[in-house]
């Protein structure tokens, strides 16, 4: 199970305040709450640094319930967080005051619902894409890329089942994938399956720029009916290639699976990530679309930003 992160929100700071005698939830608490929720991304706590009527937080409870907000956990003063399905490292404790009472979890300043909404919510990040064109006399390629697309992809190889795994890598790992290639496959793929491979692996590497956020590590098994791949990428800066693969025929229609070796291969050097594959026997289109769409997964989870997360995840301090 993927663990998740917390984000813990102080409940006589950010979700009632008191005055004139009564409680009151604050600005814009409801709708903020709920798209948290809905986005799934954080597991949502709230925080009791006081003594509260046991009535009186049931009616809490209902409420945000009844908002569809769905609070994971309860925590009062004193309390340690060391559940192993928590993701500690990226949970955080939402205060008006800069409180530790939590231990292991970072303090985030409460000012107002659209603040944290905007910090903590899913939205598309600005600046990770790339645009890379290479040029030779064997080939001339044109590619861009935004790792945080919806999945659209527009490719043109002039090597049909080709085209069909550029796009399973688009589709799988929600990025959005331009690839044009004008090579000479009247003498054969290879020019261009290596030179498309190295051109994507070039735009990775630049759309990722400094690495600020990301989750670094992805890993994917994927069954496809008969075969099953696994793919485990880590976007290290050290390219190694792990390749445990055998195909059960030379062709894939008019493709020959020797290319997809060299496609991962020199995706792997130009991007320069640690990437492991392997895949079991049987159909060989299955085979080779399952390590394409295990990829793609591998990559979605690597690159992934968890909003309000700008650690570098290197003991480092670079990647």
């Amino acid at each position: 199970m993927k663990r998740k992160p917390y984000l813990v929100v102080d409940l006589l700071d950010c979700v009632l305040t008191f005055s004139s005698g009564k409680f009151n939830w604050t600005a814009d608490i409801f709708f903020s709450m709920r798209k948290l929720c809905s986005e799934g991304l954080y597991a949502l706590a709230l925080y009791i640094p006081g003594d509260l009527d046991p009535q009186d937080l049931e009616y809490i409870e209902r409420t945000l319930n009844n908002e569809r907000i769905y609070i994971d956990k309860i925590i009062s003063k004193g309390c340690e967080l060391n559940d192993e399905f928590i993701d500690l490292s990226l949970s955080y404790l939402i205060a008006k005051e800069r409180r530790t009472d939590i231990s292991g979890i970072e303090p985030v300043l409460f000012t107002d619902w659209k603040s944290i909404v905007s910090r903590f919510s899913h939205t598309k990040k600005k600046g990770r894409s790339a645009k890379i064109e290479r040029i030779t006399r064997e080939t001339k390629i044109s590619v861009s890329l935004d790792l945080d697309g919806t999945g659209i992809s527009s490719v043109s190889t002039k090597i049909p089942f080709f085209d069909h795994m550029l796009d399973q890598i688009a589709k799988h790992g929600h990025i959005d994938l331009s690839v044009d290639c004008d090579g000479d496959i009247e003498v054969d793929e290879h020019h261009s399956v290596e030179d498309v491979a190295i051109t994507i692996g070039q735009a990775l590497m630049e759309a990722l720029g400094d690495k600020r956020g990301i989750s670094r590590y992805g890993s994917a098994t994927i069954p496809m009916d008969d075969v099953c791949s696994t793919v485990a990428v880590d976007f290290s800066n050290r390219p190694y290639f792990v390749w445990d693969v055998t195909f059960s025929r030379e062709m894939v229609g008019t493709f020959p699976t020797e290319m997809v070796y060299h496609f991962f291969k020199s995706l792997c050097d130009e991007s320069r990530c640690n990437l492991h594959m392997s895949v079991t026997q049987g159909n060989t289109h299955h085979q080779v679309e399952s390590l394409f769409k295990g990829y793609a997964r591998a990559v979605r989870e690597a690159v992934f930003i968890y909003p309000g997360n700008t650690q570098l995840p290197s003991t480092k301090g670079v990647l």
